[in-house]
């Protein structure tokens, strides 16, 4: 167990080590086909129901029943009303609410914004106008954003709002054939670039720069899998009146390790992303929905169907790399069991998997070396053992399962609640995987006591 006394020296030696900053910039997903003709305005149109007025219309959306909203009601629908500003039957309305495509990535890289509470407003009121079957589709499916204009505006209270229309009139979706340009665009963008993995992006403002250490992973590509994620949290422990859940923490040490692995050259895919959450440095992570697979479709259907999709997303990008890049699937998942117990990281392998058994233990040694190294005397359990599991039996790629602890025991939750902790269990796994596909010298592994631990 990684205690809150588990101090990392590596972060502290890698700083003579850092040498130039290179920045990773690429679009993670394959956009879905829109239907073109879905969208010909930059202002989402809908026909009004019966008895309707503007108001009704606006409180209908969630808009501002204000004189602002209601101007600009007024100004985008000059023609289609009568003297005294009534709506006419069966005809359609543009609604102050702003069509902007969604790049695959983020709400802020696709609207050049940097305030995470900003985006998560838009977020929600798009998932609020689907909860509302007002939209068909999510924006995560049709690429399409509705942002109502306050919410542009009210957050850059430095520019009047010819400025703002201006600076957003880039991303508007304006007819269909600068939709259909931009969509190939970024498709074009996508398969080009797919290769290259993971956007820095998604391990949010702080931690997005990454600064190389070495070239050892170059021609390796390495698949994350955090457990559970969207509508399955996973396993759920209790601290101080907190909720822990498991897909949360198993995340954010899938991020770190991620960063980890790119520091030395390697291509990472994550086959579930958060739309929200970077790498966070708080001692909570409170839960949240906004998981989706890496390639954008949104976590859903039954516990095998999750776990195929993982797989999928996981095919499709196989198909696009070299032959010559050597592959790697890990899988980090949090343990629950009784509160009473303690338990180190431990592995699973695919029963009659050799290459993954050797590939588990290389790992399971060098947490070893670093326990004995940062807590002499400590001892470290871990184990190696094989289960018939999932993502382990349909891997398309050598493949390893690791728990990191029990979530239900007192003492372990500190391996996941102390960030120092978790950026140390990201370190230690990366150097495992360096000590698998890039050794550098030869190594003494302290030995310990084997004790038999039963599988979960």
């Amino acid at each position: 167990m990684v205690s809150s006394c588990d101090i990392v020296t590596e972060l502290d030696q890698l700083e003579g080590e850092m040498l130039v900053c290179i920045k990773f910039r690429l679009l993670l997903f394959l956009f879905l086909f829109i239907s073109y003709n879905s969208f010909a305005q930059d202002y989402l149109e809908v026909v009004p129901q019966r008895g309707e007025g503007i108001f009704s219309l606006l409180k209908r959306y969630s808009l501002p029943s204000d004189s602002s909203y209601f101007n600009k009601f007024v100004e985008l629908n000059k023609k289609n009303l009568t003297t005294k500003n009534d709506l006419i039957q069966d005809r359609k309305y543009k609604l102050p609410i702003m069509l902007l495509l969604f790049d695959g990535t983020t709400i802020r890289s696709s609207l050049g914004i940097d305030d995470y509470n900003q985006a998560k407003l838009i977020q929600d009121y798009n998932n609020l106008m689907l909860d509302r079957k007002l939209r068909a589709k999510s924006f995560k499916q049709d690429n399409i954003l509705w942002v109502p204009i306050h919410l542009i505006e009210e957050q850059q209270p430095n520019k009047n709002k010819s400025e703002i229309y201006q600076e957003i009139k880039q991303n508007v979706v304006t007819d269909t054939s600068k939709k259909t340009e931009s969509i190939e665009k970024l498709k074009k963008i996508n398969e080009n670039k797919a290769i290259k993995g993971l956007n820095p992006l998604f391990f949010g403002t702080k931690y997005k720069t990454i600064d190389k250490v070495s070239n050892r992973l170059l021609g390796f590509v390495y698949y994350l899998d955090p457990g559970h994620g969207g509508i399955d949290p996973g396993a759920i422990g209790y601290r101080e009146g907190n909720e822990l859940t498991e897909d949360e923490y198993a995340y954010d040490v899938t991020l770190r390790l991620a960063r980890r692995l790119m520091q030395h050259g390697a291509t990472v895919f994550m086959a579930v992303i958060d739309s929200t959450d970077g790498i966070r440095d708080d001692k909570y992570l409170k839960n949240n929905l906004n998981e989706y697979f890496g390639d954008g479709k949104p976590i859903t259907g039954d516990a095998k169907e999750r776990l195929q999709g993982r797989i999928d997303y996981i095919n499709t990008i196989k198909r696009k790399i070299p032959e010559d890049y050597r592959q790697r699937l890990i899988v980090i998942h949090v343990d629950s069991r009784d509160t009473s117990q303690r338990i180190d990281v431990f592995f699973y392998h695919n029963p009659g998997d050799e290459k993954g058994k050797k590939y588990a233990e290389n790992v399971m040694e060098m947490l070893t070396i670093k326990y004995d190294k940062a807590q002499p005397g400590r001892g470290y359990t871990g184990n190696v053992s094989e289960r018939n599991l999932f993502m382990l039996r349909n891997s398309p790629v050598l493949s390893i399962y690791i728990e990191l602890g029990n979530i239900q025991n007192y003492k372990d939750q500190q391996r996941f609640i102390n960030p120092t902790n978790r950026q140390a269990i990201a370190n230690w796994l990366c150097d495992g995987i360096l000590h698998n596909d890039s050794p550098k010298v030869n190594i003494t592994i302290p030995k310990k006591k084997q004790i038999k631990k039963k599988a979960k």
